[in-house]
C-alpha cells in the first residue's frame, strides 16, 4: 500500500485550507487553527466552509464548523479512520481499519453494524444517504441501503484506494496496479483497457462522461464515458487525493507537498510554502472557493485566490415530488455558501401554480432562502418554487443554473391522498422529527458542545 495508509512512527497532523477557484488571482496563505491535534487525517468531506469534518489516526474526527478551526468529535473507536462522506440529509458515515465504521448521531459517533473484520475500508461515497458504496483491502467492496451493510462480490484481489459514482449504478473504483471496477447497479466488473500499471489513489467525476483518476508517479488518467486515456501531468511524484468544482476546475493532492490544479486545458503545480515536506492524503473543495487539504506535518493553511465557482442549491424543503406538503409551508431553498442578501428577492426566487404567481415575502438567513406565501396554499394542487441565476454570491457569481421544485399539498381534509396525512418524515438517524432541521439546516445539533 501507499504512504496514505501507512502510520509512521512519528506523526503530525495537517489540515490545509485554500481559497481556490479558476483564473489568475492574488494569493495569500494564513495559518488555521487545529488546537494539539498530532494524527494524520486521511480524510476530509464537507457540505459548506461552516460544516465540514476530517478523519485520520487512532479514530480522530475533527470538525469546522466556523470555516476558522477546528473541534473533536468522540468517535467511539481507536482504530484508524481513512474515509468520511456524508450527505444534506444529514447523514456522516466513517470507516477505516479493520472494518470499522461510525456514523453521526446528533453530536456524537456510534459503531454500525459492520460486514468484515477483516477488511480495511479506504474509500466511501454515496448516491444518497441510502445507497453508500465502501471499497478497501483486498478488493473487497460493501454497500449501505440505508437500514444494514452487506457485502459485495468483487472481481479483484488488488486493494482498492478510491471510489465515485455518477449515480448509483454508474460507480467506479480504483486501486493497485492501475485496477478499475464499474458497479452498474447489479455487479461490479473489471474495466478493460486501462492505460496504466501504476496504483491508482483517489477519483473523481464532474458527470458520467468527465471522470477523473490519478495515483503511483503522477499518473492522471480520464474517461469520457467510453474511454480511459492517459493525460500529461506536471510531476512524478505519488498523486494521492483529487477534488473538482467543474470540469475546468480540478484539484489532486500527494506527497511531498504535491498540489497541482487543472483548468480544462492543463495541469499546473500549486506551490504549497511549507518549510518542511509533507504528504496530503485527502482533499475537499466548497462552493466558496475553498480548497481543504487533509495529511501530515501539524500545520494548517489557508490559501486565498479570487472566487469565481458558481454556487448550486443543495437541497429544498419540500423536496421534489414530495405530497401532502402543509398548505401553511413555507418552501426553503438550502445554499452551499454565503449568498448575497440583496439578490435574494421576490424576482429571483417565485413560487407558481400553472402559469399563475403565488404572492408572498422572500426572507435569507443562515444559507437558507425562504418563499412564505402571503395566504395558505390550496389543498391537492401542484406547485413549482424556483431559484433563478439572479441569485449571486458575495463574490459576484450567479447560480450556475436555475434551479425548481416541484411540489403537491396535502388533500382537503376528509380526503386521502396516500401521503400519510402530510406528515413531515422523521429523521430516525439523528432523532429529529423536524423536517426542515434536517434538510435544510443539516449542521444544526450536529456539533459536540463547547459548553
Amino acid at each position: 500500500m501507499k504512504s496514505r495508509y501507512s502510520i509512521p512512527l512519528c506523526t503530525l497532523a495537517l489540515v490545509l485550507v485554500i481559497h481556490a477557484s479558476t483564473g489568475t488571482a492574488a494569493v495569500s496563505w494564513q495559518i488555521m487553527d487545529t488546537g494539539y491535534v498530532t494524527n494524520d487525517l486521511y480524510a476530509v468531506w464537507g457540505i459548506a466552509d461552516d460544516d465540514i469534518l476530517s478523519a485520520g489516526e487512532d479514530g480522530i474526527i475533527l470538525y469546522c464548523n466556523d470555516g476558522t478551526s477546528w473541534g473533536e468529535y468522540d468517535s467511539g473507536t481507536i482504530q484508524h479512520l481513512y474515509a468520511i462522506w456524508g450527505d444534506i440529509s444529514g447523514i456522516v458515515i466513517a470507516a477505516g481499519e479493520a472494518g470499522r465504521i461510525v456514523s453521526l448521531e446528533g453530536p456524537v459517533f456510534s459503531p454500525m453494524q459492520s460486514p468484515t473484520s477483516a477488511f480495511d475500508i479506504y474509500g466511501l461515497w454515496g448516491a444518497s444517504d441510502s445507497e453508500v458504496f465502501g471499497v478497501g483491502q483486498n478488493g473487497y467492496a460493501l454497500f449501505f441501503d440505508g437500514t444494514s451493510w452487506e457485502t459485495l462480490s468483487s472481481p479483484m484481489g488488488f486493494n482498492l484506494t478510491g471510489v465515485w459514482g455518477s449515480d448509483a449504478e454508474n460507480v467506479f473504483a480504483v486501486g493497485e496496479a492501475g485496477t478499475i471496477l464499474h458497479y452498474d447497479g447489479y455487479m461490479w466488473e473489471e474495466v478493460a483497457g486501462v492505460p496504466t500499471i501504476s496504483d491508482l489513489n483517489a477519483i473523481w467525476g464532474s458527470s458520467a462522461s468527465d471522470i477523473y483518476a490519478v495515483g503511483e508517479a503522477g499518473t492522471i488518467l480520464h474517461y469520457d464515458g467510453s474511454t480511459w486515456e492517459s493525460m500529461a501531468g506536471p510531476t512524478v511524484l505519488d498523486l494521492t487525493c483529487l477534488w473538482g468544482s467543474a470540469d475546468d476546475d480540478i484539484f489532486a493532492a500527494g506527497e511531498l507537498n504535491t498540489l497541482i490544479h487543472y483548468d480544462g486545458d492543463t495541469w499546473e503545480t500549486i506551490g504549497i510554502p511549507l518549510a518542511v515536506l509533507t504528504d496530503i492524503h485527502a482533499i475537499w473543495g466548497s462552493s466558496s472557493g475553498r480548497l481543504y487539504l487533509a495529511g501530515d506535518t501539524g500545520i494548517t493553511l489557508l490559501y486565498e485566490r479570487d472566487d469565481h465557482i458558481q454556487p448550486e442549491v443543495i437541497a429544498t424543503d419540500p423536496e421534489q415530488g414530495e405530497t401532502g406538503v402543509p398548505t401553511s409551508t413555507q418552501i426553503r431553498f438550502l445554499l452551499p455558501e454565503t449568498m448575497d442578501r440583496e439578490t435574494i428577492n421576490t424576482s429571483t426566487l417565485t413560487l407558481t401554480s400553472g402559469a399563475a404567481a403565488v404572492p408572498g415575502e422572500v426572507t435569507y438567513s443562515g444559507r437558507v432562502a425562504t418563499f412564505t406565501p402571503d395566504d395558505n396554499l390550496d389543498y391537492a394542487t401542484q406547485y413549482t418554487a424556483t431559484v433563478s441565476t439572479g441569485a449571486r454570491d458575495l463574490s459576484g457569481n450567479a447560480l450556475r443554473q436555475a434551479f425548481s421544485v416541484t411540489f403537491t399539498t396535502e388533500a382537503t381534509p376528509g380526503e386521502d391522498d396516500d401521503s400519510g396525512g402530510g406528515c413531515f418524515l422523521q429523521s430516525a438517524r439523528h432523532g429529529r422529527d423536524d423536517h426542515q432541521r434536517s434538510r435544510v439546516n443539516p449542521e444544526a445539533a450536529r456539533y459536540p458542545s463547547t459548553s
